[in-house]
């Protein structure tokens, strides 16, 4: 026999199952939910009748939930015994009623206060990862999940993320939210940012821009022997040469040979936005990088 404490008890403990979550508050066919109480036995009923009766009353008593009777004969009983055979649960807010814990009901509310207020897509990420909204603020939540509607593949247009001005939101709220942002973008669009950054998908110069390192090949092609230049730059300049090699790791550079007409541009890694420059669409352009699936992934950027 199991009494409204116990299933209390085990009710909101699956309140922090991610899998009881989701399953409950996202598919209606969850719904109703039985719990088995259990019967006494003939045992029970004959030597700990004080028991049972209490277990009784406390049952009768028991208003947050459905409570479903049935009659059960016993030898030792002249006539039939109506038990609690099942604790009917029929809505996310009976279970979280019959859990009967203040910070769940808390937790409930806000999480069903947040889900109400952005696009169904991201409703199971939000509900199965409880650490989001006990340690984000219910405002930012549904402000990040408005700017992931807005947002698409090459939205910034080259620009860096401070010019977007989309939803009234700045760059300092981008940086602050940046790892749910991902994940939310990630689920609208196909798992996209799981081999790019934030600022390649939305095509924007990374704010804290990167100095690569530039090696002309040939004499007297620039007037120093090697130079950095930002990221941002090499976007928009013209480089006095027709054949560019574009260089994974700064390493290299001690065994780059003379090269008629060209220019080496190393350690950009997957900072390879820049090569979208319009002047470079003219010139000739080799990638020397590993053959390792980080290095594929930069060619393949590139």
């Amino acid at each position: 026999m199991k009494s409204p404490q116990q299933l209390s008890q085990q009710l909101a403990k699956q309140w922090h199952s991610a899998d009881h979550r989701e399953q409950r508050l996202l598919n209606n066919s969850e719904w109703p939910l039985k719990l088995s109480i259990g019967r006494p036995t003939a045992g029970e009923l004959l030597h700990s009748s004080q028991t049972v009766q209490e277990h009784l009353k406390l049952w009768r008593t028991e208003k947050t939930a459905q409570v479903l009777w049935s009659q059960y004969s016993y030898k030792a009983a002249s006539q039939a015994i109506e038990l609690p055979i099942y604790w009917q649960l029929n809505n996310p807010s009976q279970w979280i009623a019959t859990c009967k814990d203040k910070q769940i009901s808390a937790e409930f509310k806000l999480l069903a206060d947040i889900i109400s207020r952005i696009d169904s897509q991201f409703h199971s990420l939000i509900v199965r990862q409880r650490s989001i909204w006990l340690n984000t603020a219910r405002e930012d939540i549904i402000q990040c999940a408005k700017l992931a509607m807005q947002l698409r593949p090459g939205i910034a247009e080259g620009r860096p993320l401070r010019g977007l001005s989309i939803a009234n939101i700045d760059t300092k709220f981008i940086e602050k939210q940046r790892s749910l942002l991902i994940k939310l973008l990630n689920i609208r669009f196909n798992n996209s940012l799981k081999d790019q950054s934030l600022e390649q998908f939305l095509n924007a110069v990374d704010d804290k821009d990167q100095w690569l390192l530039v090696i002309p090949l040939s004499k007297h092609i620039l007037a120093y022997k090697q130079l950095r230049l930002r990221a941002s730059e090499l976007a928009h300049i013209d480089l006095p040469c027709s054949h560019l090699l574009v260089i994974e790791n700064e390493q290299c550079r001690y065994q780059l040979p003379a090269l008629d007409n060209s220019i080496a541009i190393l350690g950009a890694g997957l900072n390879l936005n820049w090569l979208a420059n319009s002047y470079f669409q003219q010139k000739k352009i080799a990638y020397w990088g590993d053959i390792d699936s980080w290095g594929l992934k930069m060619l393949a950027h590139a």
